[in-house]
């Protein structure tokens, strides 16, 4: 569990402060599919491992810190927010599930339960329920006997070539996520199957028909959201009614949506393209930049630079002036900005491209 909200006691939800980082975004308005400040610009436009499971997770849930209040959204920030978390929600395969330990002593403070995190295999399905799924034997279905509050974080794992660079500091996720808190329990013997086949559907379409999750010996487990919040890169909480994500209209790059991303962040010229991107359309100079999201309205990069605000990480949009709803059409576009970016950095040009 990555900044979740510690579970104190049955039927009671309280807020852990996230890390207060120091961040800001930048916006590029796109012409034709990239930015050109409202200038037509004539183009035509059609490994690692994964992070350490508890290693983000405090091992108890006494350290409150204070909690980082979010930014009001910039004018061209993206889709708006239900469906950014519907995307989010929709291309993750697995979450960091936390629930309270049956056994007291196991924290800092003897007379207060710890809090205990893994990661799981996870699905939203298409009629809104938030489901993950567990061995008979997992730690997790002792600590719901004892107590059913759990809490999930989708987003903050995956993919893992980018979640493995974008860490804060102090080792803190900087990755965008939604923060699911409510009552896990199992789902009815009735349903079972059902909720294997929905989840199974969306997992072949996250990571493919030969990488789907093998789900036949796990047990799904349906959380009751009481509360739902999207985290930005800043730590940032911003409610999102679940019921409006559940109908919010799914973007084209969805379900694809992680997959996408770590094709586009291996390329061989990625980390060059990145920088040359929030440079010469910015005028932000950044040592390190990840593509974190692309949708059909625009792009996100996290980007930082060690000489400025002590290397933290900064949020760049790019927004499309029209939306681009085929794959080969986005990529296409990423390459032609990239292209563009280098040349008028070689030229030595003055200013931002325009």
């Amino acid at each position: 569990m990555s900044q979740l909200a510690p579970l104190r006691a049955r039927g009671r939800l309280t807020s852990l402060g996230l890390v207060r980082w120091v961040t800001s975004s930048a916006t590029a308005r796109a012409q034709h599919g990239h930015s050109h400040g409202g200038v037509e610009c004539g183009h035509s436009h059609g490994g690692p491992m994964p992070p350490d499971e508890r290693g983000t997770v405090p091992p108890a849930a006494e350290e409150q810190t204070v909690l980082a209040p979010p930014e009001p959204p910039a004018e061209d920030s993206g889709l708006p927010l239900v469906q950014r978390a519907k995307n989010l929600l929709a291309c993750n395969w697995r979450a960091q599930l936390s629930t309270i330990e049956r056994a007291l002593g196991n924290s800092k403070q003897p007379r207060r339960p710890a809090i205990y995190g893994s990661l799981a295999p996870f699905a939203f399905l298409s009629d809104g329920q938030a489901v993950v799924f567990l061995a008979a034997g997992d730690a997790h279905v002792g600590n719901l006997e004892g107590n059913g509050l759990a809490s999930l974080t989708v987003g903050a794992t995956d993919p893992a070539v980018v979640a493995t660079r974008l860490r804060s500091a102090d080792g803190r996720t900087v990755m965008p996520r939604v923060s699911l808190l409510g009552e896990l329990a199992p789902v009815t013997a009735g349903e079972v199957e059902y909720a294997r086949r929905r989840a199974t559907r969306a997992h072949v379409q996250a990571l493919g028909a030969g990488a789907a999750v093998e789900l036949a010996e796990l047990l799904p487990y349906r959380l009751s959201v009481q509360d739902a919040r999207w985290v930005d890169p800043r730590g940032g909480l911003h409610p999102v009614d679940l019921a409006e994500v559940s109908s919010s209209y799914v973007d084209p790059f969805a379900h694809e949506g992680n997959a996408l991303l770590a094709r586009l962040n291996g390329a061989r010229d990625a980390p060059d393209a990145h920088r040359a991107l929030c440079l010469a359309y910015l005028g932000a100079a950044v040592e390190e930049a990840h593509l974190v999201s692309v949708d059909r309205s625009g792009f996100t990069l996290l980007g930082r630079s060690a000489s400025e605000h002590s290397g933290e990480w900064r949020e760049f949009r790019f927004a499309f002036s029209s939306e681009i709803r085929e794959r080969h059409a986005l990529e296409s576009t990423l390459e032609e900005m990239a292209a563009e970016a280098r040349a008028h950095l070689a030229a030595g040009d003055e200013g931002t491209i325009a």
